[in-house]
């Protein structure tokens, strides 16, 4: 668990129930779901901090996800609380790194994450300098955490094709892709069901690289490269492009 305080004004907070909808097979809660919720908290402190979805219409910006790591100790149960904690850990020129802790009613950490964003223009699709944000409104808290999201490096034609599929209207979120859980659930849904019914998730690293967009075909390719670690891939057929990129490592 990391050592921070978390009634540092620099960390927002917010609790949440795991609803049943929200469970997987297991009756806790899904993966995708803890990266729904991630963002949802990160948009919110994002809102208080004047640099939200509406603070960057004048500029057209709006915040992209680029890397996330998630460690994963132990995922609550149907019906039980926990509290999500989150913090702007650094900015720099072109993206910012935030971090996210995850406790149990007991407050004891039962995941922690870390993330990078970009801001793009929704128009043309460019990097926006992070500069240009109000930066008198920003806090920052430096918690001296080391994990970072890797970039990850695979070889497609060393994976195994899982299943095509084409993104749907209701796969699309505010800004217009193919929104960042879908890309979850799909490298969960890429692996055995033995596999999953016999193992537990202790981490899953993933690169998002290029948008999807509604209609788009795209193929799910994923690998055993140890009897603990898979690697998967997103394609984007229709436009001839890797989308996304995970290792996902099991107990």
């Amino acid at each position: 668990m990391i050592n921070i305080d978390l009634n540092n004004q620099a960390i927002f907070s917010k609790s949440n129930i795991v609803e049943t909808y929200a469970t997987s097979y297991f009756g806790t809660l899904k993966v995708s779901d803890i990266f729904r919720n991630l963002q949802e908290i990160a948009s919110l402190h994002s809102d208080s901090m004047k640099i939200g979805f509406n603070d960057l219409k004048e500029m057209k910006g709006g915040w992209v996800l680029a890397k996330q790591h998630l460690d994963i100790t132990e995922l609550p149960k149907a019906m039980e609380n926990y509290t999500i904690h989150t913090w702007s850990k650094s900015l720099n020129k072109l993206y910012a790194i935030r971090n996210f802790s995850l406790r149990d009613a007991n407050n004891r950490e039962i995941a922690f994450s870390t993330s990078t964003w970009v801001l793009i223009n929704l128009e043309s699709r460019r990097l926006i300098p992070l500069t240009k944000l109000p930066m008198e409104s920003v806090v920052q808290f430096d918690d001296n955490v080391t994990t970072v999201t890797p970039k990850i490096k695979l070889n497609k034609s060393s994976l195994v094709n899982s299943f095509k599929t084409k993104i749907r209207f209701s796969d699309i979120d505010i800004n217009g892709h193919f929104n960042n859980t879908r890309y979850v659930d799909l490298t969960i849904d890429s692996i055995a069901e033995y596999f999953l019914e016999h193992r537990k998730l202790l981490s899953i690293s993933t690169n998002f690289l290029h948008e999807g967009k509604f209609g788009d075909e795209i193929e799910i390719f994923s690998y055993m490269i140890t009897p603990d670690e898979y690697h998967h891939l997103i394609y984007n057929i229709t436009n001839d492009y890797e989308m996304f990129k995970a290792v996902t490592k099991w107990n």
